[in-house]
């Protein structure tokens, strides 16, 4: 399936919810990471195309970000390095589901603040290149969320990072949900210059 079809299933799964939408995250590992920054930003570009009083699906309070990739052509070109000198031609209409993370976190940084990101990095990881969260984690830093923070775990791999990074990973990811809960009033609020960030 492509962005469309797990974009959109994903998306049917909050149509019914009750949950407030400021107690809901979208956690993703790899492509999943993929799908929920592009989810999110459907959402919210829903939400802004939204005429008064129309109501559209909630828009989470963040994303967790487990080694994901920054898009397909960057992958392809990590996978297959001979496709290098073909790297323009790797987007639609040539590929077809072109995964975009770095623009579909562009989009949703310069629209949207009141929010939280957390980005865990296994620096042993094998298929995403870290650089590549490095770069997710650039442009957030451009225009900060609310809460923003980037974990490193030195031994973990791709798929086994919450395992390698034991209980140094299960710590971190309490770090975040505490900055979370702590600044959820403050997000509530319309804003203002004196806000204060809790990024890294």
């Amino acid at each position: 399936p492509g962005p469309s079809s797990i974009s959109a299933g994903g998306g049917g799964g909050g149509a019914s919810t009750k949950m407030r939408e400021d107690r809901i995250l979208f956690f993703g590992r790899s492509i999943g990471g993929a799908v929920a920054i592009g989810l999110m930003t459907d959402l919210l570009r829903m939400k802004m195309a939204a005429g008064p009083g129309e109501e559209t699906l909630p828009l989470p309070v963040g994303l967790v970000l487990e080694n994901t990739f920054t898009s397909l052509k960057d992958m392809a070109v990590q996978i297959f390095p001979f496709l290098s000198f073909l790297s323009v031609l790797l987007r639609p209409p040539l590929v077809f589901d072109p995964w975009d993370s770095t623009g579909s976190l562009d989009v949703l940084t310069k629209n949207h603040d009141k929010w939280c990101c957390c980005l865990l990095s296994g620096l042993q990881d094998q298929i995403v290149p870290p650089e590549q969260m490095n770069r997710l984690h650039a442009i957030l830093k451009e225009h900060p969320p609310k809460v923003l923070k980037f974990f490193r775990f030195k031994h973990g791999g791709h798929n086994d990072t919450p395992t390698r990074g034991g209980a140094e990973y299960w710590q971190s990811f309490q770090k975040f949900m505490d900055l979370v809960l702590s600044s959820e009033e403050q997000r509530r609020e319309d804003g203002g210059d004196g806000e204060q960030k809790q990024n890294e």
